[in-house]
């Protein structure tokens, strides 16, 4: 690569590095963004504002409560849930089917 091609490369570079599309769709944010899940990307502040943070202080769980069992992480994830922590949607049914629970959909 000759020193023109190397200089076209890298003035290429900085034109897409100012392109609008690598910062954060938030109106007026300078940020690039790092986080894309409701199809608009954003920087994590943005897309992590005013969501409930997790309180791991209300969980009520010893680490071992279900040690030796081997349906022990199915009752950990029914655990997590029934006192109102996140926990995924296919984790959940998972769990569910596991101890042979009814499943809703």
């Amino acid at each position: 690569m000759g020193y023109q091609d190397a200089k076209e490369k890298y003035e290429n570079d900085s034109k897409q590095d100012n392109s609008d599309d690598l910062y954060c769709s938030a109106n007026g944010c300078t940020n690039r963004w790092s986080v894309q899940m409701d199809g608009k990307p954003k920087c994590s502040f943005h897309q992590w504002f005013g969501s409930k943070p997790i309180d791991y202080g209300s969980m009520h769980l010893q680490p071992n409560d279900y040690s030796g069992d081997p349906k022990g992480w199915a009752k950990r994830i029914l655990d997590r849930h029934n006192t109102g922590l996140e926990v995924h949607a296919l984790s959940l049914k998972f769990a569910k089917q596991a101890l042979k629970m009814t499943v809703e959909v």
